[in-house]
């Protein structure tokens, strides 16, 4: 599975854990597949071998599908039905989804028919939904993927022979460029929310011209409209002193400019006069 699938699947699953909590378990069952164009197809998270929901699942499903008599009636006899969900074993495209009776003559007999067709309903609303964010997960990723390489300077300081340079560069996702799952899972968000940024900060010093130090940041991410170098002031300021210390000793070891103490020697013997002085 590709890396951009990785994101995807582990957003989905995220989601499918947090906003359908009585569905939950079937999370790790879900597959797609996407192209290299943004597009997702054959999403599903219907198991192809049969499971058989949870107690707890199956509690809270009853609860969130039914009302009124209905509803007493079932959790009154929950452990009179099982709850399947799978694949049909001849036809492996068609699920195969049914509320099964796990006791004869259970006062519940004359609902089984309402709650497998309420189950395969539920099912199929929640597949929909996880699918369209998939798809517009996907196809934002690809939006900001396209971008990669584009380049803002952010600010240009100038001082005799040194300039320094911070840029915002916009990178292809990575995971690795976030420390945490939190931090992975704030950046899809944003990405499939379409109301963040996700950059790489870096930092060059040039030394008449030509570039001495180099150092970049990855895994930032700001909402549309903040401005970087404010809001991660602190992150910025370490990475500028890094750069100044990296680059002067390079410049130091090439000679190119003279380290504290060399410039201590010199200005203190050439101030002393020993009579060679004319």
């Amino acid at each position: 599975m590709s890396d951009k699938c990785v994101s995807i699947a582990r957003f989905i699953e995220d989601r499918f854990k947090t906003n359908y909590t009585n569905l939950s378990e079937l999370a790790s069952f879900v597959k797609f597949e996407a192209d290299d164009i943004g597009q997702v197809f054959a999403f599903d998270f219907v198991p192809v071998n049969k499971v058989k929901l949870s107690s707890i699942g199956k509690y809270s499903l009853i609860s969130e599908l039914f009302t009124g008599v209905n509803l007493w009636t079932l959790l009154d006899n929950i452990d009179d039905f099982d709850l399947i969900v799978g694949k049909n074993s001849v036809v492996p495209a068609d699920d195969d989804i049914y509320c099964r009776p796990v006791v004869t003559n259970t006062p519940i007999s004359y609902l089984i028919p309402e709650v497998s067709r309420v189950l395969k309903a539920k099912i199929a609303k929640v597949r929909n939904e996880l699918e369209a964010a998939a798809k517009q997960l996907a196809n934002n990723l690809y939006i900001h993927n396209s971008r990669h390489g584009e380049t803002h300077i952010l600010r240009t300081i100038k001082h005799g022979r040194c300039e320094l340079q911070i840029r915002k560069v916009h990178l292809d996702y990575e995971i690795e460029d976030y420390a945490s799952f939190d931090r992975e899972l704030l950046s899809l968000q944003k990405i499939y929310q379409g109301d963040g940024e996700l950059f790489t900060m870096c930092f060059e010093l040039k030394w008449d011209g030509e570039s001495v130090q180099h150092t970049a940041l990855e895994g930032f991410i700001m909402d549309l409209g903040k401005k970087p170098l404010a809001l991660y002031k602190r992150a910025v300021r370490m990475q500028i002193d890094n750069v100044m210390l990296c680059a002067r000793s390079k410049l130091i070891s090439s000679g190119k400019i003279l380290s504290r103490d060399v410039k201590q020697d010199r200005a203190f013997f050439g101030s002393l006069n020993i009579g060679t002085n004319a």
